[in-house]
């Protein structure tokens, strides 16, 4: 019997149930495996038409729950729903396990409310699952699934808080509004904990929600703001220093300006340095000020100011973009100060990098202590001689023509020209 016209013009699944109705008007066996495979496929293409004619006709019972995975994996919601409502497979020894690790993983929201309309129970494993499910679809910003969730267990909006805490750091905008304004999520709990994973994350939307929300910017002495400069996320840190929140750029010794500088960031630290941040500041953890405490004085990773330890770590964009800005925001050298910048000028001859001994030479910075000099020519050794222009900055800068191993790579002579 020839199938019918419409069968043979469809898809996968009509082309499989036009073979299997040729074997049956043709007398040809098909095993029970093979209408399975069959069968799953069909289910797999979300073809529930296709699929309820071979459940009815061959009725696999033993292997229904196979042709309900395979749907669930496929996120075939018609499929799905024909499986449970018009062949009622019992799928209840599984269920849980495909909300679980399929549904919820994979934001299949419309299987998930399916597997719970049709197996949820309020106790036990299935109360634990929806909610780890929760948790997991707030932390992937599954929003549709986590409104499926709290709607079929009004218990999770208890927990709401510590949702948008997880949900913060990557929550779009229909997350946020879906658990302050629909399920009463407090946006200043645990010390407004919610914006500062936003700003350690770099997430603008999420920061400038929950502020408006009533979250406090600057709870734990300005915290949001030294998470996000240590992220490198110039949005935010424009934001906190901004006039609508102006977070203390100097909280814990400007240590914000020093995740920045530790971090390489160089147009974050240019961005705190022209809202106030000092990057000569001597790093002071909270809670050690003024303890007196000799230990302390000596460590030098703490007592280390942002500018050094950008030079340290080889962030020299960093340090260049602050000696510019402080260049730019026309900021007097004291003595002290002159002494911290004089401390770098080894580490840049050694890079080599010309442009950050330009930037301090224009601060009028004198560095040229023999002892500086004596330190650069040992930390330069066995590298390439600096290039003729780099050379001129170094002798102009150190008021200190040639020396051993140290000529123009062009002329070979002592002394600058261009």
């Amino acid at each position: 019997m020839a199938a019918p016209r419409e069968w043979a013009e469809g898809g996968a699944g009509a082309r499989i149930v036009a073979h299997l109705k040729d074997c049956r008007a043709e007398h040809v066996r098909v095993s029970r495996a093979k209408v399975l495979d069959l069968a799953a496929e069909v289910a797999a293409l979300d073809d529930a038409p296709s699929l309820v004619w071979i459940l009815r006709k061959y009725e696999p019972k033993r292997g229904s729950l196979r042709l309900v995975t395979a749907a669930v994996q496929a996120n075939a919601v018609t499929a799905v729903r024909a499986l449970f409502y018009t062949y009622r497979v019992d799928a209840s020894s599984i269920a849980l396990h495909l909300l679980a690790e399929v549904a919820c993983p994979h934001n299949f929201y419309q299987i998930a409310r399916l597997l719970l309309k049709r197996y949820d129970t309020k106790v036990g494993a299935w109360a634990q699952a929806k909610r780890c499910a929760a948790r997991l679809a707030a932390a992937r910003d599954h929003t549709f699934l986590l409104a499926a969730l709290i709607n079929a267990t009004p218990e999770l909006r208890k927990n709401a808080n510590g949702l948008l805490i997880m949900a913060a750091p990557h929550a779009s905008l229909p997350m946020l509004h879906l658990l302050v304004n629909e399920h009463g999520a407090d946006a200043r709990a645990n010390d407004s904990e919610a914006l500062r994973r936003a700003a350690k994350s770099g997430s603008l939307v999420g920061v400038r929600f929950l502020r408006e929300s009533g979250a406090r910017a600057t709870a734990l002495s300005s915290l949001a703001l030294r998470l996000a400069a240590g992220g490198g996320h110039d949005a935010v840190v424009a934001f906190l220093v901004g006039v609508e929140v102006m977070s203390d750029v100097h909280a814990a010794g400007d240590e914000a300006l020093r995740r920045a500088a530790c971090g390489g960031h160089a147009s974050t630290m240019a961005l705190l340095v022209e809202h106030g941040a000092d990057p000569l500041a001597v790093f002071c953890p909270l809670g050690d000020a003024g303890s007196g405490d000799d230990e302390d004085d000596e460590d030098d990773e703490n007592n280390e100011i942002p500018i050094a330890a950008a030079a340290r770590l080889g962030a020299w964009d960093g340090v260049v973009a602050v000696l510019r800005a402080l260049q730019r925001t026309g900021h007097e050298m004291t003595p002290a100060e002159t002494g911290c910048l004089s401390g770098i000028v080894p580490l840049a001859v050694a890079a080599p990098h010309g442009d950050a001994l330009a930037a301090i030479a224009r601060l009028d910075v004198c560095a040229a202590t023999p002892d500086v000099v004596r330190t650069a020519r040992r930390l330069q050794p066995r590298r390439r001689p600096l290039s003729c222009l780099r050379w001129v900055k170094v002798c102009l800068f150190h008021n200190s023509f040639g020396g051993p191993g140290n000529t123009c790579s062009k002329c070979g002579g002592h002394k600058p020209h261009t």
